[in-house]
């Protein structure tokens, strides 16, 4: 569940801030899921739930956005994962907790009973959030399948370090990057210094996120700097996943790299302008015409 507090005005430390405060379903795995299944794409969850009320929420959400749920695991007397954010008077995150213990719930056991699932997968997408030894596990036990990684947090991002070459595609933000590429970026020689690091270990595609300033992308052939003009911020929440769900369809579409980069940062644009963490408009009719409506710099 996200829970997203809004400031009335620049936020001030220390104190009580007057604001807005807005309760939905969240969770970068099933953000990224909904928005493939808004997309078109067939989609199934794997995760786990509490037998909480927000447990039922997030499965109830699930199903009407035509997500099968049947690989979700509900985890007895354990609440389901949240993420508490405070935004900024632009709208952009200032801070924010995650409580995702819950999916320590997930363990080599389950993991396995799901593998003839992931196998059957044209892609399966991962976000960073299950243990390191589950994360090395599934891929490890999956070679043929195409592994899309949300690298999700710094903290996270370690997990995976060792078995990079694992993903066929990621997405890590800056400070990201730098936990994968192990250099300090500060400057655009340096993203793409990072990107070609992370690429000599076995990964396939990068789009390293530059928030406002849109994203490096480099696929060993393809590389380079794109942004979008005018960008209206509702709710940063959400916008990562958006891109990632758009990586994943246009990798099963055929698109080529640029084709896939526009898409991607249009899928971004459609999630910034709603409240919720998945625009509840996003289809492929809204994101084929975004892109032929927005303004790229290249």
């Amino acid at each position: 569940m996200d829970i997203c507090g809004y400031p009335f005005a620049p936020l001030e430390p220390k104190t009580s801030n007057l604001g807005k405060i807005s309760v939905s379903i969240g969770g970068v795995g099933r953000n990224i899921a909904e928005n493939i299944a808004r997309i078109g794409v067939n989609t199934k969850l794997i995760t786990a739930i509490g037998s909480d009320g927000y447990g039922r929420m997030i499965e109830g959400h699930c199903i009407k956005a035509k997500i099968d749920t049947g690989e979700i695991v509900q985890i007895q007397g354990e609440n389901s994962s949240s993420y508490m954010a405070v935004l900024d008077s632009n709208n952009d995150m200032n801070v924010a907790i995650a409580d995702t213990h819950i999916l320590d719930n997930i363990t080599i056991d389950v993991a396995e009973s799901k593998i003839p699932t992931i196998r059957k997968s044209a892609i399966c997408v991962m976000d960073a959030g299950c243990t390191k030894e589950v994360i090395k596990f599934i891929t490890d036990s999956c070679p043929e399948t195409i592994f899309f990684l949300d690298t999700v947090c710094t903290v996270k991002a370690r997990k995976v370090t060792s078995f990079l070459g694992n993903f066929h595609t990621i997405k890590p933000n800056i400070f990201e990057a730098e936990v994968l590429s192990g250099i300090s970026i500060k400057s655009k020689s340096d993203i793409i210094k990072a990107a070609e690091i992370i690429l000599r270990k076995g990964v396939r595609r990068v789009f390293i996120s530059l928030a406002a300033e849109g994203v490096f992308y480099n696929d060993s052939e393809h590389n380079g700097f794109m942004s979008v003009k005018s960008v209206n911020i509702v709710n940063a929440t959400g916008a990562g996943d958006a891109f990632v769900a758009a990586l994943a369809c246009c990798h099963l579409a055929g698109f080529d790299i640029i084709t896939t980069v526009k898409h991607a940062l249009a899928a971004s644009h459609i999630a910034l302008s709603s409240k919720e963490a998945v625009n509840p408009k996003m289809s492929m009719k809204l994101l084929t015409e975004t892109v032929k409506e927005l303004q790229y710099v290249q």
